[in-house]
């Protein structure tokens, strides 16, 4: 929720039995967490 998701899709992320590979796809997690957090946070690259 402080990535700024609502309460009730973070409920639905956290509960899911899906891995992350799959949970990865969803829009809910892709306007959590952007592929630019991750390089931003983490100095990762791009690779696409």
């Amino acid at each position: 929720m402080k990535l700024g998701i609502d309460h009730d899709n973070a409920v639905k992320l956290g509960n899911t039995r899906k891995g992350p590979w799959r949970v990865s796809r969803y829009e809910t997690m892709n306007y959590a967490l952007p592929a630019k957090w991750f390089v931003k946070h983490y100095g990762l690259i791009l690779l696409r």
